[in-house]
């Protein structure tokens, strides 16, 4: 069957300021615990936010590639959809998990004295056990973070959103049943167990935002359905108005860091889903992110992310062993290096299984846009 390519402009340049809200964050906790001063004047930028926009995003592409699969072929293939997350998630992933267990404990200037290596170590079976099934928070909550694969706990999140989101795209007729009941679900459930304090476990199911995808799931939906009620919403999401008033409010909560109470999950991931609508499928949106360089930096984000705190505290320790560290070089040395790690990895480790996707799909998601002819 002849494949269907969907490119969605601008959401490649959305992703790289994902990562980068993300770096920010890190790059100013790093300095904290290395005992260097933090930027002046910078306001408290949640790394988590940027996770956030990275998990809307994703909810955004996925259901609307399975709905566009199913579409055209009336059938969602589940197996050649875990084939082709396993292609893009799985190699980087337990490079960076395995990397983090047994190799950076030995490398002197990415150990840390808390926890050692012996901490680190204590426990291995169990710790691999809940990175294997993609629980990497429960390894925060009953041992202790793993320096470098702590950010891993985000993956966990998606992968466990992935094991039953293609069931329910592929068997619910009203694709807004199961979207509106794991929001409401979430949040039905988030309220009980702040109300029965229920510890551990709520520490890792606030660590486990599936509404923030299933938000970007609702806004793919009216992007893609076509029946007038969708069109209705589409156009309220699409009005110039709308765009003026979120887009330079969205910039200002995150940099002054509001937070919205219990409700910032839904707030911002509504935020971030008006902002994605319009990006990619609004012809008539006011802002454009398409740039090459930029686009680039959004195709290699993964990389970005998951590397990033690696080179943040190679960067702070070597410019602090010299006393040349300041702002400019630990923001300037910190993302060129990352960057250039990150595109090392795409190209020579990643792309070989992200090419093998194409055999397991029928819609592909462009990674550039198609060239007309």
């Amino acid at each position: 069957m002849e494949q269907k390519s969907i490119y969605f402009p601008n959401l490649n340049s959305l992703r790289f300021i994902a990562a980068l809200i993300v770096i920010v964050h890190h790059i100013e906790e790093s300095k904290g615990e290395l005992g260097v001063p933090g930027l002046a004047g910078l306001h408290y930028i949640s790394g988590r936010l940027g996770v956030y926009l990275f998990f809307v995003l994703s909810g955004f592409l996925i259901t609307y590639l399975l709905m566009a699969e199913q579409e055209k072929t009336n059938t969602i293939s589940i197996k050649k959809f875990y084939i082709r997350r396993m292609l893009r998630i799985w190699p980087l992933y337990f490079l960076i998990v395995l990397s983090s267990l047994f190799i950076f404990p030995n490398i002197h200037i990415l150990s840390f004295a808390d926890p050692a290596k012996a901490v680190i170590q204590s426990n291995i079976c169990a710790k691999l056990l809940c990175y294997v099934f993609f629980f990497p928070y429960l390894v925060n909550i009953f041992f202790t973070q793993i320096p470098f694969a702590s950010v891993t706990w985000s993956i966990g999140v998606e992968e466990q959103f992935y094991l039953v989101w293609p069931w329910l795209i592929k068997y619910f007729k009203n694709k807004l049943l199961p979207l509106l009941l794991i929001i409401v679900g979430y949040r039905s459930v988030t309220f009980l167990l702040g109300h029965f304090n229920a510890g551990m476990i709520g520490n890792w199911w606030y660590n486990t935002p599936i509404n923030c995808m299933a938000i970007g799931g609702l806004f793919s939906l009216i992007c893609f359905n076509q029946n007038r009620y969708y069109t209705l919403i589409r156009k309220v999401v699409f009005y110039r108005l709308t765009q003026i008033i979120v887009f330079p409010a969205t910039i200002y909560f995150l940099v002054n860091g509001f937070e919205f109470g219990s409700y910032g999950n839904e707030v911002y991931s509504t935020l971030f889903g008006i902002i994605i609508a319009n990006l990619a499928v609004n012809p008539k949106r006011i802002i454009i992110l398409e740039f090459g360089w930029l686009s680039y930096l959004g195709k290699i984000s993964y990389g970005l992310y998951l590397y990033h705190a690696i080179f943040v505290v190679l960067v702070i320790r070597v410019l602090v062993h010299y006393n040349v560290a300041n702002n400019l070089s630990i923001y300037s040395l910190s993302i060129l290096s990352t960057i250039a790690m990150a595109s090392l990895s795409y190209y020579f480790f990643e792309k070989p299984f992200i090419s093998l996707k194409a055999k397991f799909s029928t819609i592909v998601s462009g990674l550039t846009p198609k060239k007309s002819n």
